[in-house]
């Protein structure tokens, strides 16, 4: 009899270990079967390069047909200003800062992300004031207080022709810019003429318009803003005004584009 006791209190110490040790098996199991999270997450996070190609795709420089509209100031250099108030004669530096106004239409016919070459039409106004352009061959002394008195000292100048500008690009937005245009030019009155003869007759055509040429050439730098199309930025140039004299001035203006 204590044998058989013996032999049922063993067993029942050890139905415990029985069941316990499949138990832990299967939860070891369960947890090698988890995969971790992380690598999901990380796949689904955003590369830096699909970051930039984001960017250029919401802000793109936009290139082909342009309006341009260029507003700024215009001086010519040398000329006589006559003052009535002492009848004296002054020669000067510069003429009297004056408006300059333009318009180009054109298309942008070399598009690279480095170099870009426009072509238009150009329409401009600008204006000489007070300094009389007096003819180099009719500049006497003797005759200096009339001539600066009767030559036109302010008159307008009117541009028809064609523009090219070529923008190299410094940094991603901003460039270097190389302008040039020239045409036709339309001069009222002719700063040519006199009013008055040296007999102090009228002169004929005095006070009219005349046809001659026009061009310019210079400098500066393009911005192209974060407004789809539209780019900003500031020249300074040479003027070259030929009629039966040739009239030399500045330009300094600010170029609005816009790429349709």
């Amino acid at each position: 009899m204590k044998r058989i006791t013996t032999i049922f209190f063993a067993t029942c110490l050890a139905m415990p270990i029985v069941h316990v040790s499949p138990s832990s098996a299967r939860a070891q199991d369960d947890i090698e079967d988890i995969e971790p999270e992380d690598d999901e997450e990380e796949a689904t996070e955003p590369t830096e390069s699909a970051e930039v190609a984001a960017d250029d795709r919401v802000l793109p420089i936009r290139r082909g047909l342009f309006a341009r509209g260029d507003f700024g100031a215009f001086f010519t250099i040398g000329g006589k200003d006559f003052r009535a108030a002492d009848g004296s004669v002054s020669d000067n530096t510069v003429s009297n800062l004056q408006p300059l106004l333009g318009i180009t239409v054109g298309y942008d016919v070399v598009q690279s992300p480095n170099i870009n070459l426009a072509l238009g039409a150009r329409f401009a106004t600008t204006f000489n004031a007070s300094a009389a352009q007096i003819p180099g061959s009719t500049n006497n002394p003797a005759t200096l207080p009339r001539d600066a008195q009767s030559f036109p000292g302010d008159f307008g100048i009117y541009e028809f022709g064609a523009a090219a500008d070529l923008t190299i690009m410094a940094s991603d937005r901003l460039g270097v810019l190389v302008h040039a245009d020239g045409g036709m030019s339309l001069v009222r009155p002719d700063p040519s003429l006199p009013a008055t003869s040296d007999a102090g007759t009228f002169v004929d055509g005095a006070g009219e318009a005349t046809i001659g040429g026009i061009f310019s050439a210079g400098g500066g730098v393009e911005y192209y803003t974060l407004l789809t199309g539209v780019s900003v930025g500031f020249v300074a140039a040479f003027y070259g005004v030929i009629t039966d004299d040739f009239i030399p001035g500045v330009g300094l203006y600010i170029p609005l584009k816009y790429n349709f």
